[in-house]
């Protein structure tokens, strides 16, 4: 499944109330997804509410943007985006919409594995790194592991 199948896909998708779909607003599969995925790192879900802020929105502020811009010594916004698509890494989420508010995102989140299969297997990564409870619970969910205690 290409880039612009993915963005299509999570734009159609219609089983949640939520604000936007920032993967497809910003076009994050399109503009920043590596030819070859090596790292594929799943986070819990855009900033819910409304709000701008999103990984691959390079106009607005984003938390972990800056968290790894730091941890890569990399000053740009722009200029990590093209690092990290240039070493393999694609950063997406367990929650592909915006969610209206935090409470929405468990829901959310059971909701979105199938794109999220879909995308493990259209990506096809080495390597997949889950970061906080909703990216584990919904990887697990994918390869029937079980959640560490």
């Amino acid at each position: 499944m290409a880039a612009i199948n993915l963005e299509a896909f999570v734009s159609s998708c219609v089983k949640c109330p939520c604000i936007d779909k920032p993967y497809a607003k910003y076009r994050a599969y399109s503009s920043w997804l590596p030819s070859e995925v090596i790292v594929l790192a799943v986070g819990e879900s855009p900033p819910p509410g409304r709000r701008e802020s999103f990984f691959y929105n390079l106009g607005c502020f984003d938390r972990l943007r800056q968290a790894v811009k730091y941890a890569f010594e990399i000053d740009d916004d722009r200029q990590l985006l093209q690092e990290l698509k240039g070493i393999g890494v694609f950063i997406t989420a367990a929650v592909k919409c915006r969610p209206p508010s935090k409470r929405h995102i468990p829901s959310m989140r059971v909701n979105c594995v199938e794109i999220l299969r879909r995308e493990v297997e259209a990506l096809r990564p080495s390597r997949i790194v889950a970061m906080g409870s909703a990216a584990l619970a919904s990887v697990a969910e994918l390869f029937s592991l079980q959640k560490p205690s």
